[in-house]
């Protein structure tokens, strides 16, 4: 048997989604396709893809974005490996995200080089000049 509350705290806490939005969407939910714990585990997983998506078109394409959209694909996944669900679907997007990060330091990376490099150049130019 899962734990609602797990759920509802990494929605509540973690993703802040609107507490009253949240509820009544999954009061209606469970109304309509029956209190079951599939249906609990499909409406958690649609809950996710739908917040998660929000974030991504909302939030600034930096390297906190990505981590916190790291940290909450990890933590979710975490969630559901503790209640015996599959999370493999939840894992490719970890490592798609992932790979964004790795690219965009990869950049900033680059970025610092070419400025330490262009720093040296200088230097050397006024070395030349002083001598």
């Amino acid at each position: 048997m899962i734990d609602e509350s797990k759920y509802n705290n990494f929605f509540l806490d973690t993703l802040k989604a609107n507490p009253s939005q949240y509820y009544s969407e999954y009061d209606r939910v469970m109304k309509e396709y029956g209190n079951s714990e599939k249906t609990k585990i499909a409406f958690y997983t649609q809950a996710f893809d739908v917040i998660v998506s929000k974030f991504k078109n909302e939030m600034p394409q930096n390297r906190e974005s990505l981590s916190f959209l790291i940290y909450t694909h990890n933590r979710f996944i975490e969630i559901l490996n503790d209640d015996d669900i599959d999370s493999s679907n939840l894992q490719k997007d970890l490592e798609e995200l992932k790979n964004q990060q790795n690219k965009k330091i990869d950049l900033t990376t680059n970025k610092i080089l070419d400025r330490l490099e262009g720093l040296k150049k200088d230097i050397e130019k006024i070395g030349q000049q002083v001598n």
